[in-house]
């Protein structure tokens, strides 16, 4: 990336709100923080699975950036990228060694939905144009699946854009853009090439979730093949691998949860829905028939998941992903056809298997 310093350091930058209070009481909201961690990429795997390798950057009130918006704490994050994103770099004096030079990039921003277009300054992820990726509506969205179906935000444009939306006081609802972004204006870094997506909101907390308890709903309360007491006994009683027994989903099944149609949550954690959702062959799959075309969604997802969890992912993989994709995408319009797509499908249609 620099001349001269192919020693670069790769920054990625995560945010999440965290939750310090009872997360289901009645002060869930005003206690709330927003985090803000830092993980250096290029480091080799075996540090970088630690917990040692988050490094903490920033804590704030979620009201506070609510009121004042993401660029008050991103602006001295992004001075201090500048300097070291420049050809000089910082001079560090390291005992034993002498003066080094280092060099910095911030090559990626990770989070959940609703906090990446905020600091990203774009529409709510509930406005017509939602995708940071394409510009894409909720329209077509939910007929086509490939990545040449949607015309792609690129640099230039999304900059014309912003420059739009920012004498517009809410926004320009034609392209989902609502204002600039202070991260745009390092040397490295934009937005739109911002193909990094949270597979833990978006899969675990959303299409998982969301597509799991759709087709437990068919099969149980439809077709009869399960009770929703079985499923939790089955849940309870399961001999589940050793490294995922802290991980062991709460069988806590409802006909009422699942009659909800407005929640597409299943009660778990990250951690517990990702278990779930591997054993669920295991769980069940001895009581669906042969076939079963709701139980087949399932099993497309997880030969997804197969390839999007994958370390490493080849390039052949990358090509069987996108058709896997796209079959699951297709099946799941045939047997919910009055069911949509929810806004976490957009990264498990776009970009990020090219």
């Amino acid at each position: 990336m620099f001349n001269g310093q192919p020693d670069t350091i790769r920054i990625i930058l995560y945010y999440d709100d965290v939750e310090v209070a009872n997360p289901i009481g009645s002060k869930r909201v005003i206690h709330k923080l927003g985090i803000f961690y830092f993980s250096i990429d290029n480091l080799p795997k075996v540090y970088n699975r630690d917990m040692k390798s988050i490094h903490l950057l920033a804590v704030c009130h979620s009201l506070v950036l609510a009121k004042h918006g993401f660029e008050s704490v991103l602006r001295p994050f992004k001075k201090e990228m500048e300097k070291l994103e420049s050809d000089e770099g910082v001079r560090l004096d390291i005992k034993g060694y002498g003066f080094i030079c280092v060099c910095a990039a911030l090559t990626c921003v990770v989070g959940d939905t609703l906090a990446m277009h905020c600091m990203f300054n774009l529409l709510s992820p509930s406005a017509n144009h939602f995708c940071r990726l394409c510009l894409c509506d909720r329209e077509t969205l939910q007929m086509h699946f490939y990545e040449h179906d949607f015309e792609m935000r690129n640099i230039e444009t999304h900059d014309e854009h912003s420059e739009d939306a920012a004498g517009m006081p809410r926004g320009n609802s034609e392209t989902g853009v609502k204002g600039h972004c202070c991260l745009n204006e390092l040397r490295y870094f934009h937005n739109v090439t911002n193909y990094n997506f949270d597979v833990m909101h978006d899969i675990f907390e959303g299409v998982g979730a969301f597509e799991l308890k759709l087709v437990l709903r068919q099969l149980i309360l439809f077709d009869r093949f399960l009770t929703v007491t079985e499923v939790n006994e089955r849940i309870k009683s399961f001999a589940y691998p050793f490294i995922e027994r802290k991980n062991k989903p709460t069988a806590n099944l409802s006909r009422a949860g699942l009659q909800n149609e407005s929640d597409h949550k299943l009660g778990q954690k990250a951690a517990q829905m990702a278990c779930l959702l591997r054993m669920t062959p295991f769980l069940i799959g001895d009581k669906v028939p042969v076939g079963n075309v709701y139980y087949e969604l399932i099993l497309l997802l997880l030969r997804c998941l197969d390839i999007i969890l994958a370390v490493p992912v080849h390039k052949s993989h990358v090509f069987y992903l996108k058709h896997l994709i796209y079959e699951h995408h297709a099946h799941f319009k045939e047997i919910f056809p009055d069911t949509n797509f929810i806004n976490t499908i957009t990264w498990f249609t776009i970009r990020h298997v090219s």
